[in-house]
């Protein structure tokens, strides 16, 4: 018999009130645009800026956003997948979801508590080059640091190879992965020993897996596991079989090294890096299999993030696979373990449908194939046109709506399909996105690019090149030919206006500190082609880059001595690869120019030796710059004559041949008295490019080895760099390309060997 008592409904909750998204969806949503942001009282406090919307397709959302940015809420689990063909943008995607994560940087969000990151990689083709993400331990502008720790743990076989490999990046550490014996468990031991699949597996595994049974009820222990395996009775190709997968074993678990457990940490990246010629992609992906297990097992107070990186090359689609069965159970309890992951592929299709499934987000840059259509087209909802009976490929005219935006998207370009992703509402509510989806373009990074595609070009000076002529360019949305100020609001990025009056670029852009970071050409779509049209370059460049070498090089008339050292920068990539440069294009373009700066304490030494015709014996040349200056160098200091000519020499003022009393100096041609370096120095507002304090040694040292601009081996130069004890950022060959980008000098081939000259 029922009372009239109402107890009962105060467990109740079936009026959700005025706000449609509960509190918990809202702190768990995987994504949120800025303007949804602002609706939730701040309550996404770990996030990281994942890039802009460019256009949203979905019902009850506007087509555009008043604020582009899009973030990825690092403070709750989630999973998601990024795929699209090489060169689309998808590992910087990934780099940036990394960067979020790992570095605390408010242009890109605000990070209070790091995660742990770990990343998985496997190349057996390429096996030549660092991981991508090695690259985010140095900031794209120098070699300064960027993410403050960064360890990448490689195969003890291939140990040496591997740190040559990664010898370019100072900041990463190499170590050997090591595997303790205490970590290894039954399910482990399965794993490695192939145990996949009951069906394919071979009779004598059956007889390894009655072992391990047995052994589990009294604790596992490897070595009596191996004595076992031993003392059973296997033919002799059995136990070779065996043997194969012990002693690969073996070699993770030998050594004194630090066990992979040890280098976890927030805020540190680990890269697990298994790329050997001995180990194959099955065998990675067991290993991989035992290093996410001890991840996963690690206790850490903020939480962890697992990506798996060109997860094509060792990931199959079978879930029957150690491995995959991981990935699926760890998302599957990604909330209890605090466990976000993002899965990085080339080819959708290897990954398994019980993954895809449970994706809380889903990010497709550009693809063209009717099977990678086919094979999401099951896993995303999305209301649009589906597939129909006589047209199962994927690639007619009842192709979904999504996949052909996919095929149109440019590089950087990317459709988002995630159903809890938090967007604004026409009416100015925050809603879901549902079934519909939205284009976005990533953020810039602020870490180096690794990924850069090679062209045939790069070994070529940019100056060089004869621009494209007749590109037509669309009409500025403007009459003045500035670009509108509207145009930096809306991409929220920076928006240089010039004004030829002062030299100074002003900004019209919004304020807010991480609007800088998204790419300034946000390409368009269908849906986004409305948003703005790009301005002329003729109007914006013409008029100003003229006037602006012009009174550069009219700084010179004003001064009677020898020319101020230029060196002519080679014209940014961007003029001459994108459809609309940023400056005009001609048969002929101006080129930019900027003084070299110096210490003016060397004025004296220069006059010394131009009144000796530029070269002269180093005591005769002491003797007059003590009469030219009673005080040429700081005093106190011990052999100042000889200190002093050597920072003249490292300033790429002077070159030093002989010694003793033949010791001679010799003016490098070209060097000028400080009073016509500052003069043009004011008046030439350009930047030294990063490096340039590098190019005066680069300068001296070719002088020596060739005067007149003469060629030199790039071998040569290098010894001519270690004598004198001069380190450059990189690579000697990628010193020299940037050197060469900068109008420094000219790098060719002759008789199958690299040659350096002065420009």
């Amino acid at each position: 018999m029922f009372d009239e008592s109402e107890l009962e409904l105060e467990l109740l909750s079936l009026d959700p009130g005025p706000q449609t998204i509960g509190e918990h969806e809202l702190k768990t949503s995987p994504l949120i645009t800025y303007d949804a942001a602002k609706l939730t009282a701040d309550q996404f406090t770990q996030r990281g800026l994942l890039g802009g919307v460019l256009a949203v397709n979905a019902s009850g959302l506007p087509p555009t956003l008043k604020d582009p940015r899009i973030y990825i809420n690092l403070d709750a689990p989630s999973s998601g997948l990024v795929c699209g063909v090489q060169g689309s943008g998808k590992s910087h995607t990934v780099s940036c979801i990394i960067e979020g994560s790992l570095m605390m940087d408010r242009r890109i969000g605000t990070l209070p508590a790091p995660l742990a990151t770990v990343v998985f990689h496997y190349d057996e083709e390429n096996g030549g080059r660092p991981c991508e993400a090695a690259y985010l331990s140095e900031l794209k502008t120098g070699s300064a640091r960027g993410v403050e720790e960064v360890v990448v743990l490689v195969s003890p076989s291939n140990l040496n190879t591997r740190r040559r490999v990664y010898s370019s990046l100072t900041h990463v550490k190499v170590e050997p992965l090591r595997i303790s014996e205490t970590d290894l468990n039954a399910s482990r031991m399965l794993s490695m020993m192939g145990a996949d699949n009951l069906e394919t597996m071979p009779l004598y595994l059956f007889s390894a897996m009655a072992i391990l049974r047995e052994m589990g009820s009294d604790g596992f222990s490897y070595q009596g596991f191996r004595k076992k395996l031993a003392e059973s009775d296997f033919n002799r190709t059995q136990q070779s079989m065996l043997q194969l997968r012990l002693d690969l074993l073996d070699s993770f678990l030998k050594g004194t090294g630090k066990d992979i457990v040890k280098f976890f940490n927030s805020g540190r990246l680990v890269i697990v890096d298994l790329s050997d010629p001995f180990v194959d992609g099955v065998t990675a992906a067991m290993l991989f299999n035992i290093c996410l297990g001890l991840f996963i097992e690690w206790k850490n107070t903020t939480g962890k993030l697992i990506v798996l990186d060109e997860a094509h090359k060792y990931l199959t689609n079978a879930d029957a696979n150690h491995f995959t069965r991981s990935i699926c159970s760890i998302i599957r309890q990604q909330r209890h373990l605090a466990a976000r992951v993002v899965v990085s592929t080339q080819e959708p299709t290897v990954v398994p449908p019980s993954v895809l499934d449970l994706m809380s987000w889903i990010i497709c840059h550009r693809f063209t194939s009717p099977s990678w259509v086919k094979h999401l087209m099951h896993h995303i909802c999305v209301d649009e046109t589906s597939v129909g009976e006589d047209d199962n490929n994927g690639s007619g005219s009842n192709a979904p709506d999504w996949a052909k935006q996919v095929m149109r998207l440019r590089t950087g370009e990317g459709l988002l399909c995630s159903a809890s992703a938090l967007f604004p509402s026409k009416e100015g509510t925050l809603e879901r996105l549902g079934t519909g989806y939205a284009v976005i373009k990533s953020r810039m990074r602020l870490t180096r690019d690794g990924g850069e595609s090679i062209l045939a070009t790069d070994s070529t000076s940019t100056a060089e090149h004869v621009p494209l002529a007749g590109l037509a360019t669309p009409e500025s949305s403007t009459s003045s030919g500035n670009p509108s100020p509207e145009l930096g609001l809306r991409l929220g990025s920076q928006v240089h206006c010039v004004d030829t009056s002062n030299d100074t670029p002003s900004t019209a852009s919004s304020p807010s500190l991480t609007e800088k970071i998204l790419s300034p050409r946000m390409s368009t779509l269908e849906a986004g082609s409305r948003l703005f049209k790009p301005p002329t370059y003729t109007d914006i460049g013409s008029q100003s880059e003229n006037e602006h070498v012009t009174k550069g090089l009219n700084a010179f008339t004003d001064v009677s001595s020898t020319p101020v050292l230029v060196i002519p920068r080679a014209r940014p990539k961007s003029m001459v690869h994108n459809i609309a440069p940023a400056f005009p294009v001609s048969s002929t373009p101006p080129q930019s120019v900027f003084a070299k700066t110096r210490d003016p304490q060397f004025d004296v030494l220069i006059k010394g030796l131009v009144e000796n015709n530029g070269r002269a014996l180093h005591q005769s040349l002491l003797d007059r710059v003590h009469q030219l200056s009673p005080n040429p160098y700081p005093t106190g200091e011990k052999k100042p004559w000889k200190n002093f000519l050597t920072r003249a020499e490292a300033a790429g003022i002077v070159t030093l041949s002989g010694s003793g009393s033949k010791k001679m100096v010799t003016l490098i041609p070209g060097t000028t008295f400080s009073q016509a370096q500052k003069t043009a120095s004011t008046l030439i507002q350009q930047s030294i490019p990063s490096g340039e304090s590098s190019y005066a040694v680069l300068i001296s040292a070719l002088s020596t080895l060739a005067p007149g601009r003469g060629v030199v081996r790039i071998c040569d130069l290098g010894q001519e760099f270690k004598k004198r004890k001069f380190k450059h950022d990189g690579r000697l060959k990628d010193f020299l390309i940037q050197a060469e980008q900068n109008g420094v000098v000219k790098l060719s081939v002759r008789n199958k060997m690299d040659h350096v000259q002065l420009a």
